[in-house]
Formats: C-alpha cells, sequence, structure tokens
C-alpha cells in the first residue's frame, strides 16, 4: 500500500501539481517528498544506465526522460526548454510553453520584449526582474538552438546514432 501512495505521490508531481498541495493531500512535509522525489529519480537513473548497459537506446531514452520529469516536477512537453534553457526553470517554461512556444527554436526565434511581456503578464516576477530574465531565456535560447542545429548537422555527416544529452531535443 505504501508504494501504491508513494507512485501516486510522484504521479501527483509529474503532473505538476503544487508540492504544497501534495504535502497537504498525503500528509508529508516538503522534505519528505523531495527526498521522495530524489530517491524515485535516482532509481530512474539507475534503470537508465541498466537499459545502456542492455543496448536499449529507447528504454534508456523513455527511462531517462522519466528521471528528469521526477526532478522537475513537469510534464514531459517541457523538458526540451528546461533542460536547453538553464534560465527556464519549471515555472517559467510552462508560461513559455502556454503561449505557443514549445521548442527551443520557438523561443530563440522571439524577441526579448515578446518574452519579458509574458512573463509580466503571468505575474512572474517584478518588471525588473523579467527584463533580466527575458534577456538570459533569449540568449541561452538562440545559444541552445544553434548548438542543437550543429549537432543534427553532425549526425547526419558523421552518421550518428541516438543520443541523448542536455541539448538533444525530447520529441
Amino acid at each position: 500500500l505504501t508504494r501504491a501512495y508513494f507512485a501516486l505521490l510522484l504521479l501527483d508531481l509529474v503532473q505538476e501539481k503544487p508540492a504544497r498541495d501534495a504535502c497537504e493531500m498525503y500528509g508529508l512535509t516538503n522534505g519528505a517528498i523531495e527526498k521522495l522525489q530524489k530517491d524515485a529519480s535516482q532509481f530512474a537513473g539507475f534503470v537508465t544506465v541498466f537499459c545502456n548497459k542492455l543496448n536499449e537506446p529507447n528504454l534508456e531514452l523513455l527511462f531517462a526522460q522519466f528521471q528528469d520529469r521526477l526532478i522537475f516536477g513537469v510534464e514531459r512537453v517541457l523538458l526540451e526548454l528546461i533542460n536547453n534553457v538553464p534560465t527556464a526553470k519549471p515555472a517559467i517554461a510552462r508560461i513559455l510553453f502556454n503561449v505557443g512556444w514549445e521548442s527551443v527554436e520557438q523561443v530563440a526565434k522571439a524577441t526579448e520584449e515578446e518574452i519579458r511581456t509574458h512573463l509580466t503578464e503571468a505575474n512572474y516576477s517584478s518588471d525588473a526582474t523579467c527584463t533580466i530574465l527575458a534577456h538570459r531565456i533569449s540568449t541561452e535560447a538562440t545559444e541552445a538552438f544553434l548548438h542543437i542545429k550543429a549537432m543534427e548537422k553532425a549526425r547526419l555527416i558523421g552518421g550518428g546514432g541516438v543520443g541523448r544529452g542536455p541539448c538533444t531535443p525530447s520529441s
């Protein structure tokens, strides 16, 4: 029963339900939930390595993405932004995704002003902070997009296989 209870809690977290709501719902402290998240993520990491040793790249990618989802407490659709744009923490990635920027490429094509406007409209932080964040996000997204394109080109030229790294698109 305890495993099922914790599985439901982790499911709530990866579906982006707020941790404070989970604390109340499951009667746990924030620290206990963070430890469970860390432990589950670590286990998913072990399974990822195991799949790699078995030469199962599809399962490896599946568990690697799930590991990231457990760490950040987000749905899969946000992983590309979170993994490639360091400033795009889960809340920021959700704001960007909700305005229609679902990929690093789309964020890279947006102007700093557009990003700032959306962060401000979402009441993410003060206007000055949103301006600074917009600059960082724009710069990081552009760099990540250029890196992804270079990796894709190198893969086409070199005939490389499936890879997983911070700049590999998750879709």
